[in-house]
Parts: C-alpha cells; sequence; structure tokens
C-alpha cells in the first residue's frame, strides 16, 4: 500500500485518563483530491520510527476515514469511538503499559467491524533482555537484567507483592511473553496475520 491518499482532516487530542497519564488519540480522515500524505507518515514516524511506518503500509490504507490512529494505554480513547465506525485501528504505544490488557483488547474488537486490522506492539521477554544487555558492559549488564527479572516478573506473580507492584507502577512497563500476548489477543477473538520485530518490540497485526 502507497500513502498516496492524502488528509482531509487531521486532529490531535490530549486525553488525561484516570491514571492521570496523558495520551494522544489522533483521528485521521482522508480525502483523496488533496496532497498531504506527509503529514500521516511523519506523525507515525516521530512517534514509532520509519519502520513501524513500512510494516503498517503493508497492511492497511488511510483513506476513506476508516482507520483510527491513537498513541494510547488507556481504555478511554478506544471506549469513546463509535462502534463500527472504523475498520482498522492503529495503536503506537505499547501494550506493556496498559493496565488491564484484556479489557483493552475487549474494547478494539468491540469498535472495529469484523474482518478489521488491528495493529499494535510489545516488548516481549527477549527482547526486554536483549535491550538490557545492550546497554552496559559486564558484568553490568547481567546485574542490571536480573535486577530488572525480579522487578517486572517476579514480583507481579508474587501474591504478597503483586498489589504493591500494581499499585506503585499501575501496570506502566510490565513484561509479557509472545505465547502470552498472543494467547489474550485469540482470547478476545482475534486472530494473528502477521508479525515483525522493529526496534526491540514485536508489531502485530
Amino acid at each position: 500500500m502507497n500513502l498516496t491518499s492524502t488528509l482531509k482532516e487531521f486532529t490531535s487530542i490530549k486525553e488525561k485518563s484516570s491514571n492521570g497519564h496523558s495520551d494522544t488519540s489522533v483521528n485521521v480522515n482522508v480525502n483523496k483530491q488533496q496532497q498531504d500524505e506527509d503529514s500521516i507518515k511523519k506523525l507515525i514516524i516521530n512517534e514509532v520510527g520509519e519502520d513501524v511506518l513500512q510494516f503498517i503500509d503493508q497492511h492497511l490504507e488511510f483513506k476513506n476515514n476508516r482507520t483510527f490512529l491513537t498513541s494510547t494505554n488507556t481504555r478511554f480513547n478506544i471506549d469513546k469511538l463509535q462502534k463500527n465506525k472504523f475498520k482498522n485501528i492503529v495503536n503506537l504505544k505499547r501494550i506493556n503499559d496498559v493496565r488491564w490488557i484484556n479489557k483493552f483488547f475487549e474494547s478494539i474488537n468491540g469498535k472495529i467491524e469484523l474482518g478489521g486490522i488491528y495493529i499494535n506492539s510489545v516488548e516481549t521477554y527477549s527482547t526486554r533482555k536483549n535491550r538490557i544487555l545492550r546497554k552496559r558492559t559486564k558484568p553490568l549488564n547481567w546485574l542490571h537484567y536480573f535486577t530488572d527479572v525480579v522487578i517486572t516478573r517476579v514480583l507481579p506473580k508474587v501474591p504478597f507483592t503483586k498489589r504493591i507492584y500494581f499499585f506503585i507502577t499501575k501496570g506502566h512497563g510490565r513484561v509479557l511473553s509472545k505465547a502470552e500476548t498472543f494467547g489474550r489477543l485469540y482470547s478476545c477473538g482475534f486472530e494473528i496475520i502477521d508479525e515483525q520485530l522493529i526496534n526491540d518490540k514485536l508489531f502485530f497485526e
């Protein structure tokens, strides 16, 4: 797909979620008569990079007012959408920062048409490990990784520390396996069509 379609209206709204975090939602309405494709390209590139744009570009078109582009970790920006108004939803913020992941997926599935496309990303155990180990030299990188495992993988699963962990983090930055992520998607009514590792995040569609 070439983004030869152009922008008729481009609105960016800063929403304040209940947990105090700001999220950016962008409603992309396309008009074939105008020549403004660079606006949408630059938006995606500035947020997540050119490789992600190419991945999105392979699967959907931003035209006919049918794609909702957002960068959010809250269901608010999804639940406010009119049902079946959009065929596709693209979220540029990783799902690791979503507090209630299954409910988030269910909200998206309830808003898009049957057969629509949902694109998002996740930082998995393996991609996080690689990212951390690259940041420092031995043995500091392994010490950092060990500490990170305890905080992000052990504390959220221990009954005594689980509530404390989620109270402090609000669910932000948790680490998920690829199997868990795809399992959640399938349980919420999605089917994985494609996946690609980009910039230490696994993008799925």
